[in-house]
């Protein structure tokens, strides 16, 4: 490792508009990021290999030097009105994924063709829904 590294990273933050656009957007999409939720799906998938470790890793690693080179204590301390737009718009996603987890569920368990298609028809529902207040694509 260079010592001299964390100092050339937070110099390009500060004057190269591309790499603050870069660590810009991470931080966005970090913050926006559920991992409880995620774990939710994770359990959902069925396997034997959780997708979920690997992915907390990388966060918790991406999120640490972010954190670094932006010179902030939490994502987007630097952006209180975008911090706190998303902190108010997860609770609402989360209920819309909670929900999303359980019709998925019920679709796999049922044996119905008419429930299935209900429940399929809800299901692209609230993948819309989750694209829209997240404001993202889905």
């Amino acid at each position: 490792e260079n010592p001299d590294a964390l100092d050339t990273l937070r110099d390009l933050y500060q004057n190269w508009s591309f790499f603050r656009t870069v660590l810009d957007s991470a931080q966005r999409e970090m913050a926006r990021a559920r991992l409880p939720i995620a774990e939710r799906y994770d359990a959902l998938a069925g396997v034997d290999t959780s997708f979920h470790t690997p992915i907390v890793d990388d966060y918790e690693r991406a999120e640490s030097a972010i954190l670094q080179i932006t010179d902030q204590d939490a994502l987007f301390d630097s952006n209180p009105v975008l911090k706190k737009s998303i902190e108010l718009r997860n609770p609402y996603t989360d209920v819309l994924n909670l929900l999303q987890i359980e019709l998925l569920k019920r679709y796999r368990s049922s044996t119905d063709e008419a429930e299935q298609e209900a429940l399929r028809e809800a299901i692209f529902l609230s993948i819309n829904g989750v694209a829209a207040a997240m404001q993202s694509t889905g």
